[in-house]
């Protein structure tokens, strides 16, 4: 299963509510699991960005779980939203701006 494919599916997971069980099986033999894999193998391509996917999957699927106060649910899922415009590297370029530079990088002018 390639990247993609893994990203897929944990966003189809993360699309239903867990409950406790479920939520503690997917963090223990997923996203703990995963990075202490990563952690084992400092040298690994890609691994700050593979570790950085687990940690996200990890939080997408505690906000989508039935394990949290809707209150603090809600407050995961908006640091993830704010995360995702943080780390956009067009966050600071206007449409326009956004479609030469995606244009750029895909065909290299």
């Amino acid at each position: 299963m390639d990247r993609e494919e893994r990203k897929r599916g944990l966003a189809n997971m993360a699309e239903r509510q867990w409950t406790h069980d479920e939520l503690q099986g997917l963090l223990e033999m997923g996203s703990s699991a995963n990075l202490g894999k990563l952690i084992a193998e400092p040298g690994r391509k890609y691994r700050a960005e593979f570790a950085r996917d687990d940690t996200l999957d990890a939080l997408r699927n505690i906000a989508a779980s039935d394990v949290l106060p809707d209150d603090i649910r809600a407050l995961v899922q908006r640091v993830l939203v704010l995360y995702e415009t943080a780390s956009d590297p067009f966050l600071n370029l206007s449409t326009t701006e956004r479609a030469g530079t995606a244009r750029q990088a895909t065909y290299g002018y």
